[in-house]
């Protein structure tokens, strides 16, 4: 089984950007695990397992970054 990462600065999923990501990740459904990454200004980082609700399919045409919600470096798949 192959694993999906998602980074993204804390601030960049703010005022809805977050429940953007949510949808996008559901229209992959999956087998993969998916882990969300999210970094604080003064360097931390709080990692999330997300549920099996949130299981994609690890191409790159299903990563979240092809809906410039994110970086191009955003996503790692493992």
């Amino acid at each position: 089984m192959r694993e999906v990462r998602i980074r993204a600065p804390r601030e960049r999923l703010a005022n809805g950007e977050m429940e953007l990501l949510k949808q996008l990740i559901r229209r992959y459904p999956g087998t993969s695990i998916t882990y969300l990454h999210l970094g604080f200004d003064d360097g931390r980082e709080a990692v999330f397992l997300l549920g099996d609700g949130y299981r994609v399919a690890p191409t790159r045409a299903s990563s979240p970054k092809s809906s410039n919600l994110l970086s191009a470096n955003s996503v790692q798949l493992r």
